[in-house]
């Protein structure tokens, strides 16, 4: 049986991160300013996203933006 301390190394040497480089959201057909809209796309970008996979890494920031991704371009951080 595993010791937490061992199931802690094992989650924190296999968990990948992705640095958001150029993100463009769906804006369209909402009623934001630029200033609200360069708002939202700073705060994707300032973020280490963790996701299970590069698949998957659209639909987590999009569960926790709240917005569609449109395009999407970033860094794995191993």
């Amino acid at each position: 049986m595993l010791q937490k301390s061992s199931i802690l190394s094992l989650v924190t040497d296999t968990m990948v991160y992705y640095k958001v480089t150029e993100i463009e959201f769906d804006f369209d057909d909402e009623d934001l300013t630029q200033d609200e809209q360069n708002t939202i796309i700073e705060e994707a970008t300032n973020c280490l996203w963790t996701s299970p996979t590069e698949e998957d890494l659209v639909n987590t920031i999009t569960d926790n933006m709240g917005w569609c991704i449109k395009s999407l371009s970033y860094n794995t951080i191993q």
